[in-house]
């Protein structure tokens, strides 16, 4: 536990410090009685015993080499001084009256055989070392601790050692928690437990459970202990048998409880493991990744196969490989006209046929980017059919020859790689489909290099920005070019006049040719040109547009052309991907793309930022398949769909309690985060809108149990068709003050440590337990996040100003000392189950 240390010398010397019990397994520095001088005593003090108990505390270091610490055997320890008891000790060292209730002070000896090590002023070996405990109930359990230890204070004689019953009574006191103790008190209205009625009504109030009546009693059965037995009128065990104890004689109790909230029973998402995968492809949401190959930036970052590992076991079913010409005539894979590595084409379909369907048997999309020419792209073929084998399709799955009027579902390409790349035979003009038929052995151009929306990369922009710094560069130089090169054009300016002399215009490059056999892989995912939204324009099913970042925002923006984006997505594929100018791997917000029906958003995997965190929890549904079947309203067409739905909106209020975190990880040693003063951001992320934020206080030097107490409501507005609130995100992010309370405060700036994403249609209502993710998007082993939430549908004339009488503000008491609220939270949540109450909010 973290507790704040108090030198017995300078009121000015408190520091965080991290305190603990340990009993020792080996024994150190035997015969130290005959070493003299105070570095013996010293040593004395710290030797260890086999399996006696010690208190242990972090001593100043410098983050250089091993964690310095100090020790004490509880046989040391002569008295405790809890709270006032303390008082002549924190009046002497000036200290405010404030922290007297959460003081501690103990007093020990020297080893008794440290005579030398008297104090030969005083005449006397007693020492002292003061702690000030986090919270009163903090101090609650170190009390528990001691008493179970044999340590009672005043004079006790402690144990030593601790036998069974002992170590058992310590180890509930350490996960005794009491913010969980407070939500039981409260659902017992004053009795001993929860019996069978309480529970349900517990089940289908306050966590909105759908589990039938027999479900709810098995749990109950699972988490309940019976009552104590009635005495028996006779001693004879014939007169007195042992009937199984009924339903309705048991009852859950603290422990039970608490094992329920922690567990299975009790997850934070819905079970969407069953999610119909029988629609057509294009009615699902994809996992998708922009420039997979790349680990780091987009400039000078490394091209290996351990991206496309770490994407594919991540559940990520859209992958992108950069085909450009290889010099030994194989194709490799890299980020053109960069300074990233190359890695061959070969060695990167290997590694996506070996971990393709590890993670997910639903099919992967192979998005390719052709900058190859036609001997290469004949070669990428032939490692297309060796790498893949039958996994790739070649070939429609009826057999069938000409354009499919409905893509195969999921389902039906079960352990299917399908191949998107653009058709240059292909073109889609005035409403008909016509083969353009490039001149064989014209000179290789960059297929995506125009500037337009069909670019299937961010290529183009990157082109931009390399040229317009190019010219910025050029023309700052003032002299001109005396002896151009032959194959340079130059520009410069007449020493006479201003006017620039008149620019050449070079004719531009004919696109490169394609390969027929590459292009007869292109079956259900062919890329063309986007040429608008309107009745002259037809795509086939089997069409694939590719937009960048910035277009699709501005389409987004414009009504008209935003309604027929969503009428295009219902029957097509639409790929969106990063401006060429995140050039560090960051990330656009894809919720605000997933609103319009765009099914495949390619994030940028090697940074976990927000957006990836939101791809993330969008894809933890439908058991991590990578496809999530989209809202009704995004997919449904001709007579399925209501035309009226989608404009509508309506209000919805979040009511959120974050009540308390466990087990927080500390900061690296080399990051200089020695303290831990804890707060949480919230943020509620609507697709259209700016992130809402809010934010809980900071807890000073807990991280162990912190409980923040919060409460908030939060009103939003979105699309009231079914399934549209799977859109709308909330993100819990733990953050470090480091001692920096007023800025934490005021500008919610911290050091991160922990995040949990999630949709607010997949989060289930009531008390539930949320796992917390590092930077990397790593699970911490042990930390968890304790909150209530709810979300209900707010009526026009409503005002969610308020929160419900289920969500008391926090008493006095437990404001002040980071506790929760326990008389008020006991009252509300007896008033919330009591039968007569109104059905509860969905």
């Amino acid at each position: 536990m973290d507790m704040l240390k108090v030198s017995a010398k300078s009121a000015r010397r408190v520091k965080s410090r991290k305190v603990w019990l340990e009993v020792v397994r080996d024994q150190h520095d035997e015969g130290l009685a005959e070493v003299d001088g105070e570095e013996g005593a010293a040593r004395r003090e710290n030797s260890t015993v086999k399996g006696e108990v010690r208190i242990c505390w972090e001593k100043n270091w410098g983050g250089v080499g091993p964690l310095r610490q100090q020790s004490l055997p509880l046989s040391s320890l002569r008295d405790l001084r809890f709270g006032t008891s303390g008082s002549p000790y924190r009046t002497a060292l000036h200290l405010s009256p404030d922290i007297e209730p959460r003081w501690l002070t103990l007093i020990y000896v020297l080893n008794p055989l440290a005579s030398v090590g008297v104090n030969k002023t005083t005449g006397s070996s007693y020492k002292m070392v003061h702690f000030v405990a986090p919270t009163e109930k903090d101090l609650e359990v170190w009390k528990g601790v001691f008493e179970a230890c044999g340590v009672c204070g005043q004079a006790a004689a402690p144990n030593s050692t601790l036998d069974f019953p002992a170590f058992q009574n310590f180890v509930k006191l350490l996960k005794r928690r009491t913010d969980i103790v407070d939500v039981f008190v409260g659902l017992c209205a004053g009795a001993e437990g929860l019996s069978p009625d309480t529970w349900r009504r517990f089940l289908k109030g306050i966590q909105g459970s759908k589990l039938s009546d027999e479900a709810m009693s098995n749990l109950h059965l699972k988490y309940s202990t019976p009552l104590p037995p009635s005495p028996c009128p006779s001693p004879s065990s014939d007169l007195c048998p042992a009937p199984a104890t009924p339903l309705n004689e048991r009852l859950i109790r603290l422990e039970g409880f608490q094992a329920f909230l922690l567990s299975n029973d009790n997850p934070a998402l819905k079970d969407e493991s069953s999610m119909d995968m029988t629609r057509p492809l294009g009615e699902y949401f994809i996992s998708s990744s922009h420039n997979t190959y790349l680990v780091g930036n987009q400039i000078q970052g490394e091209s290996t196969v351990e991206g496309y590992i770490r994407a594919l076991q991540r559940g990520c079913r859209s992958v992108e490989l950069d085909i450009w010409d290889g010099d030994d005539g194989s194709p490799v894979v890299t980020h053109g006209r960069t300074l990233t590595s190359k890695l061959t084409a070969f060695d990167a379909l290997t590694a996506i046929a070996k971990y393709a369907f590890l993670a997910s048997t639903f099919p992967v999309i192979l998005s390719l980017e052709i900058h190859c020419d036609v001997a290469q792209q004949d070669r990428l073929v032939a490692i297309l059919e060796e790498t893949l084998g039958e996994m790739l399709v070649k070939k429609r799955l009826d057999g069938g020859e000409g354009e499919v009027d409905r893509l195969p579902s999921p389902w039906e390409l079960r352990g299917k790689v399908l191949i998107k790349a653009k058709n240059l035979f292909l073109t889609t003009s005035s409403g008909s489909q016509q083969l353009a038929m490039p001149v064989e052995g014209g000179p290789p151009l960059d297929s995506g290099s125009s500037t337009d929306s069909s670019s299937t990369s961010s290529d183009s922009d990157f082109k931009r920005v390399f040229k317009a710094v190019r010219n910025s560069w050029s023309s700052s130089r003032d002299t001109p070019s005396t002896s151009p090169s032959p194959s340079i054009t130059t520009f410069s300016r007449s020493p006479s006049f201003n006017t620039p002399e008149p620019t050449v215009k070079v004719p531009k490059p004919p696109k490169p040719p394609m390969s027929t056999s590459l292009a007869s892989l292109l079956v259900y995912t062919v890329g063309v040109k986007a040429r608008g939204f309107n009745k002259k324009e037809t795509y086939g099913v089997t069409h694939v547009l590719s937009f960048g970042e910035n277009r699709l925002l501005k389409m987004i923006r414009e009504e008209v052309v935003r309604q027929d984006l969503v009428a295009h997505n219902r029957g097509h594929l639409t790929r969106a991907y990063p401006k060429g100018i995140r050039l560090t791997s960051t990330n656009f917000l894809p919720h605000h793309l997933w609103a319009v029906g765009v099914q495949m958003v390619a994030i940028n995997w090697q940074t976990f930022d927000l957006g990836l965190a939101l791809n993330t929890a969008m894809f933890a549904r439908a058991g991590r398949s990578g496809y999530v079947l989209k809202p009704g309203i995004l997919r449904k067409k001709g007579p399925e769909r209501d035309k009226d739905t989608l404009p509508k909106t309506t209000n919805y209020v979040l009511r959120l309690q974050v009540i308390s975190a466990q087990q927080l990880p500390r900061g690296r040693e080399d990051s200089g985060s020695t303290t831990m003063d804890p707060f949480v951001e919230v943020l509620v992320l609507v697709p259209g809108q700016s992130p809402i934020r809010k934010r809980t206080r900071v807890l000073s030097g807990n991280a162990f149990n912190p409980i923040f107490g919060g409460e908030f409501t939060i009103p939003f507005t979105t699309s009231a068709a079914a399934g549209m609130l799977d859109l709308v995100f909330l993100r819990l992010e733990v953050l470090n003050a480091k001692g920096n309370l007023k800025t934490a405060a005021e500008e919610g700036k911290g050091e991160f440590v922990g995040a949990y994403s999630s949709s607010l249609g997949s989060l289930l209502p009531g008390y539930r337990h949320l796992p917390l993710y590092d930077s990397l998007g790593d699970q911490h082993l042990f930390s968890t996040m304790f909150i209530r939430s709810s979300v209900q549908l707010v009526a026009s004339d409503d005002t969610p100003s308020a929160p419900p009488s289920s969500l008391p503000p926090p008493s006095r008491s437990s404001a002040s000392s980071g506790g929760a609220p326990t008389s008020s939270i006991a009252s509300a949540l007896a008033a919330k189950l009591t039968p007569q109450r109104s059905q509860p909010p969905t």
